[in-house]
């Protein structure tokens, strides 16, 4: 599995991107000689850099922050070893390692954060093994490898990549520390003020 910006098959049979300094005269005669053997693509067909520049134009908008107190730029998702990726670890590394290449080639200074209970038993993740119904032996193979993988992550990419705990966060003795880590991370002021509400649980369901 690799994650990667899809190159247009013609731009591989001809790249024109490597003629941009040449005149139009020069370029009618490439087309001219090749034209007749084979079909190239119009003059005008997308690049893989227009592509990119694109993409990335329609994130920084997207997620782009607008205004004071705005914050748009967040994605909360739940990436793991045999839920996204491979269950096995080495498969679940690489899997992982070409993903995050391809979201920090596809946005604009991407921050990871990894968030998780201090602990990977079943009994501290008890909500998440609950939704995702999982043989409890799978469930804690995929938590133990997730977390290693994490961990080992962030350790070799600090610069872009920080590791938080859901225990800190409702801990009234650290989670003071932990906002001003997360917002010294995020190239934010450090003495800017941080809640850390909890969501209103879902019916049925225990908050935490």
């Amino acid at each position: 599995m690799a994650y990667t910006i899809t190159k247009p098959l013609s731009q591989i049979q001809f790249n024109w991107s490597q003629h941009h300094n040449d005149s139009l005269t020069e370029i009618k005669s490439l087309y001219g000689q090749r034209a007749v053997a084979e079909k190239l693509p119009w003059f005008t067909e997308f690049t893989l850099e227009r592509v990119k520049a694109a993409a990335q134009a329609y994130y920084t908008v997207l997620y782009g922050q607008y205004g004071k107190g705005v914050v748009s730029g967040f994605k909360d998702s739940l990436y793991m070893c045999g839920r996204s990726f491979s269950l096995n670890p080495t498969e679940c590394s690489i899997q992982f390692d070409s993903f995050i290449r391809f979201l920090r080639d596809l946005c604009l200074d991407v921050k990871l954060i990894f968030n998780s209970r201090f602990e990977s038993s079943l009994s501290a993740n008890a909500k998440l093994v609950a939704r995702e119904r999982r043989q409890p032996e799978r469930m804690q193979a995929e938590l133990n490898a997730t977390l290693d993988l994490w961990d080992a992550y962030v350790l070799d990419h600090p610069n872009h990549a920080m590791r938080i705990y859901y225990d800190d966060l409702y801990d009234a003795q650290r989670n003071v520390t932990i906002a001003q880590a997360l917002l010294s991370f995020l190239g934010e002021d450090p003495k800017t003020p941080v809640s850390f509400a909890r969501m209103p649980a879902e019916r049925g369901r225990s908050v935490g």
